[in-house]
């Protein structure tokens, strides 16, 4: 029942919430001032294309974790893709106006954008026309601010984003160079997604990669395993990478999974299930490493 409730991502009420609260607000008369602000957030299409979909997720979570400073967790929804709202009722227009134009400053701290569309009233209330004025006034304020060169601005935050990005994989590509006699290969893998990025490649891999997975790091595993894994090991592996433990490995960085296997060509292979360990917390990738098994691992 909680699930149905919360939107998984960001952690705020979800849309089958929302749809229940407008009908709650509608059979209640009266019921003094409602107010709703219309969220957008500026950008969320482009930060995926160009530094992909968990980019795309911090944003959103930042998004949330504004409306969450300023309003009660029951008044604050995610609607879907990059819209939020907030209903509330009492709440003095003046302190429903303050808040939202401090989400918006907050957000552009932390290097992002919205846009917001706000509505107040305060005689007898119609839940179903705020909301409508809400939206119009954020839909209004979206055009406005890519008029004003808004999307160039946002466009420019991104490339010093992808910049720095490129910038750090450089270096790790430098690095995984020296070390690379050691490692079989190493993926950042998205468990919620189902999506990895490669860092060292070996060449049992590409074949797959290129034909036959088409973006999917679990159908990638089960390729690898009917393919390279040796008879005696391959249903203890399959059962490894479809641990559900592997799936916690993105909210915990305490922990690490690992096993060795054989492979069809002799050779022992040392497997490492762990999350990186980066500033940001609210990141959701682990890194699966390959590598040659030393003496003694088991």
């Amino acid at each position: 029942a909680y699930m149905s409730q919360v939107d998984e991502l960001t952690g705020v009420l979800n849309r089958n919430s929302y749809e229940t609260r407008l009908e709650e607000l509608s059979a209640i008369p009266g019921g003094g001032s409602l107010g709703c602000i219309y969220i957008d957030a500026n950008g969320l299409h482009e930060i995926n294309n160009h530094l992909g979909h968990d980019a795309g997720d911090e944003m959103l979570r930042a998004v949330a974790d504004t409306l969450l400073s300023q309003f009660e967790k029951r008044t604050v929804f995610r609607l879907g893709g990059d819209e939020f709202a907030v209903l509330v009722r009492g709440m003095p227009r003046a302190d429903l106006e303050s808040r939202a134009a401090m989400v918006s400053q907050t957000v552009e701290k932390v290097g992002y954008s919205v846009s917001i569309g706000l509505e107040w009233q305060d005689q007898a209330p119609q839940v179903s026309a705020v909301v409508t004025a809400a939206e119009a006034n954020m839909r209004q304020n979206k055009a406005d601010y890519y008029a004003n060169r808004g999307g160039e601005r946002q466009m420019r935050k991104l490339n010093t984003r992808l910049e720095q990005t490129l910038a750090a994989k450089r270096d790790a590509d430098s690095l995984l160079s020296c070390l690379l006699p050691n490692f079989v290969g190493v993926f950042f893998v998205d468990p919620q997604h189902d999506t990895f990025r490669c860092m060292v490649t070996p060449k049992e891999f590409k074949a797959d990669l290129d034909q036959e997975a088409k973006g999917s790091f679990r159908t990638l595993m089960e390729r690898y395993a009917q393919k390279w894994v040796s008879d005696p090991d391959r249903q203890r592996f399959e059962a490894f990478c479809a641990s559900p433990e592997l799936q916690r490995l993105a909210r915990d960085s305490a922990q690490s999974a690992d096993i060795v296997y054989l492979r069809v060509d002799s050779r022992r292979i040392h497997l490492q299930v762990r999350r990186p360990r980066r500033a940001d917390d609210d990141q959701h990738e682990v890194m699966w490493i390959f590598s040659n098994a030393v003496e003694g691992q088991s």
